[in-house]
């Protein structure tokens, strides 16, 4: 059965020393089955066998756990088997392919499977913290000590955990039903099955898989790429570079790049002269450094690190990941007559850089640049294109998974730059493109701030201008000029306001009043990759600058609980003390919780056991039942609306 046409069911395996257990919930029906295995009594492989047959399984985390153990679990291993192999994972870290050639345990291929954790947008974010995203009904924790054997007496609980896992994993997997449905028309596009993949790593899979297709249609390009070699399959295959500790090396800067004031022009030259550093944070430990202050990486100069760069009234900063303007706490308005609020950004900033430099990691060759360019091309095609067709037809369903598809597949590259176990890695022109880019738009900031129109903003790949009333058409003149210069494209817009914390924390509002937010204005949610964090202040905030609505009559009008819990995760578990001298319940690994009137208890770090910074007056919430607590403290959370009003520059607008 094609795995398109399968339905979903999720899975979840736990695991102690004596006692194993495989769920599976159907997502359609509801229907579960929870099949256990103790000393004596194995699982029932045959029913277990036609489910997977029958199911596509939904997992999280499943490429690194389930999968594995559900393979292994169904050889017939015994459960003190199945507790070492379980250890070997979580303890030891033991990857899926060394965890199949350890334990002979190779997936079995009527299992179709696909793992919902590394599509979902965040890094290193636990089921819980997920759960907690997706304001669902119940956060749940196991309580019990996995290194111990279960007490037997605890067996429905821990199966109504497991099952209430399995529920947040098909709630998350809703929730990124687009993404899933992008890697599936991927998949059959490139014929790899990208669905359990993330942005970076998808783009590593296509983008080798159309190398490898090339190099086999054209074997003499194979001699261009330094690294490139045929495996024992007579398929090329790519080694990737490694570069020895304390490896430095120059950034490239583009030939355009030319500053006019002799501020800027020396600051220049003190770009071109810096070097830039690889460290291995391991390589340095073995070679007898003590490696407190190293990690592994491109290190970026110290004299550039933390420099200021002072342009008109703004500040800015280089650093390897973009640059980015010093100011806090301020406020910009658009006034008829004095001046006028635009953005500028950089229209697919880093694909430009990438395309624009001709870099490319040397164990790939020249061939990268036609595929990354072709890709470039193939993006603004069906970008154009899409919009002749109605969304839902076929045609507009091809164009928009090479739309959506590509734009991951060219930012993804990117940051694969970086990766030294990607077949992308190339530090050398991870610099080159990065500090090119800042340095094109350093070199546009100069060129307005000359002509008298200020830049009061700049973050990665665009900037914020104050026009002055007058010099619209010296402005846009400026733009055109920069664009023709770097070969890079802007979208431009006009706006009503922006009012900012700091760079990455703001509230700029469009003439038709719609808000965009971000950082601490920003929403929560899976795809917003953001925990819930008092969110009501934030909209309340949002709904006075739009719509003059009173912080106070938001709050006290909504009666989502949701927008009124804060999320933090504990490596250790987290405890809810009731009062400063009551014994901690225990909590969970992500902990959800409210402030209540008259609350005396806070949240601590079993582990440490110190205080959770800003849980005095908490109340934990881990099961909403939809109602809304009576003792909601209202007047904390206006408090709060309020002070964040200030903070993003209310009373400091210019």
């Amino acid at each position: 059965m094609s795995a398109s046409k399968r339905p979903l069911a999720t899975l979840d395996i736990e695991c102690f020393h004596n006692w194993f257990l495989i769920g599976i919930t159907c997502c359609e029906t509801g229907t579960e089955w929870d099949f256990q295995q103790i000393d004596g009594y194995p699982l029932d492989f045959m029913s277990i066998e036609k489910l997977l047959r029958h199911f596509t399984i939904i997992t999280f985390n499943g490429v690194n756990y389930d999968v594995p153990m559900l393979s292994y679990a169904m050889q017939g291993a015994t459960c003190t088997q199945l507790k070492a192999a379980n250890d070997a994972i979580i303890e030891k870290g033991l990857k899926w392919w060394e965890f199949a050639k350890q334990f002979n345990a190779w997936t079995p291929d009527y299992i179709d499977y696909i793992d919902a954790s590394e599509p979902t947008p965040g890094v290193r974010v636990s089921l819980k913290q997920y759960a907690c995203r997706l304001g669902s009904r119940l956060v749940q924790d196991s309580p019990v000590d996995f290194r111990q054997p279960l007490p037997f007496d605890h067996v429905p609980d821990e199966i109504r955990y497991c099952r209430n896992d399995r529920g947040v994993t098909h709630e998350l997997f809703t929730a990124i039903k687009s993404r899933i449905e992008l890697r599936e028309n991927l998949s059959a596009k490139y014929g790899i099955d990208v669905r359990s993949k993330s942005d970076a790593q998808m783009a590593e899979a296509v983008i080798k898989e159309v190398w490898t297709q090339q190099m086999l249609a054209r074997p003499e390009l194979m001699s261009t790429a330094d690294g490139a070699y045929y495996n024992r399959y007579n398929k090329p295959s790519i080694a990737i570079p490694s570069y020895p500790h304390g490896t430095t090396f120059k950034a490239n800067i583009p030939s355009y790049v030319h500053f006019i004031t002799p501020y800027m022009q020396d600051f220049l030259a003190v770009v071109r002269n810096a070097d830039f550093l690889i460290s291995d944070k391991e390589e340095a430990i073995a070679l007898g450094h003590d490696g407190k202050n190293i990690s592994t990486g491109v290190r970026i100069p110290d004299v550039l690190k933390g420099r200021d760069i002072l342009i008109g009234q703004s500040v800015y900063r280089v650093g390897i990941g973009g640059l980015h303007s010093q100011e806090s706490s301020v406020g910009y308005r658009s006034i008829p007559g004095r001046y006028t609020m635009k953005t500028a950004d950089v229209r697919s900033y880093y694909p430009s850089m990438i395309k624009n430099s001709g870099m490319y990691p040397r164990q790939l060759g020249p061939m990268f640049q036609a595929i990354y360019c072709g890709f470039i091309d193939e993006r603004f095609h069906a970008k154009d294109a899409i919009k002749n067709h109605a969304p839902g037809t076929p045609e507009y369903i091809v164009l928009w998974t090479i739309d959506g598809g590509v734009k991951i597949f060219l930012n993804g590259t990117f940051g694969k730059l970086w990766s030294r176990f990607s077949i992308f890695y190339n530090p050398q022109g991870g610099v080159d493109v990065t500090i090119g880019g800042q340095l094109s738009l350093l070199m546009l900031i100069e060129r307005l701030e000359l002509a008298g129109i200020p830049v009061v903003s700049a973050n990665t790949d665009g900037i914020e201008i104050a026009v002055p009333a007058g010099y619209e058409n010296i402005c846009d003149g400026i733009l055109a000029w920069w664009q023709q210069v770097t070969n890079l494209a802007l979208d431009t817009k006009n706006y009503a306001a922006l009012f900012s914390r700091d760079v990455n924390n703001y509230l700029s509002i469009g003439f038709d009043g719609k808000p965009k937010r971000k950082g601490v204005m920003g929403e929560s949610g899976v795809l917003q990759n953001k925990h819930p964090d008092l969110d009501i202040c934030a909209d309340a905030v949002t709904d006075f600058l739009c719509k003059g609505v009173p912080i106070a009559q938001t709050i006290y009008g909504c009666k989502d609980i949701k927008k009124f819990v804060r999320v933090r995760g504990a490596k250790g578990g987290a405890g809810y003390k009731e009062s400063p001298t009551a014994e901690p319940v225990h909590c969970g690994r992500a902990v959800r919780w409210y402030y209540s009137i008259g609350a005396q208890g806070h949240i601590i770090d079993m582990v440490s056991g110190n205080k959770v910074a800003g849980s005095d007056a908490a109340k934990p919430i881990m099961l909403m039942d939809g109602s809304f607590p009576a003792d909601v403290d209202h007047a904390f959370y206006v408090r709060n609306a309020e002070a964040l009003l200030m903070d993003i520059g209310y009373a400091n607008v210019r």
